[in-house]
């Protein structure tokens, strides 16, 4: 699978999301259905130890729910999220993962609205 130029701009009719850290925000929120990633892609992180959010922030206790925070990579809390958030994921090789990591390492095909207000 090759990302195209439509993929990137807009992909599937419920959007898209680029670069790693937008992609573990839209999946942290619930509004990725796939999760697109080069085989092997691995990033540091921080997760709140009490609400469990995951993000690179250097400060050691969390803002919103007062909790340390403790290192982690991408690779130990993706499995966890996916499954918390009914999320598939998509590994590529070759092309297409160099081509996703020129783009920010990772993406995601948004889920779709459900009528109202998205």
């Amino acid at each position: 699978m090759l990302l195209s130029s439509g993929a990137i701009a807009g992909g599937r009719s419920g959007g898209t999301a680029l670069a790693w850290m937008n992609t573990l925000n839209q999946l942290q929120n619930g509004r990725t259905s796939t999760v697109i990633v080069p085989r092997g892609f691995d990033i540091d992180l921080k997760q709140r130890v009490k609400c469990g959010l995951t993000s690179v922030s250097p400060d050691p206790i969390c803002s919103a729910c007062g909790s340390e925070r403790r290192a982690a990579r991408l690779s130990d809390v993706l499995s966890e999220l996916l499954q918390l958030h009914k999320t598939k994921i998509e590994i590529l090789n070759g092309a297409a993962a160099e081509q996703l990591l020129k783009v920010g390492g990772m993406g995601g095909w948004l889920r779709q609205p459900s009528g109202g207000v998205f």
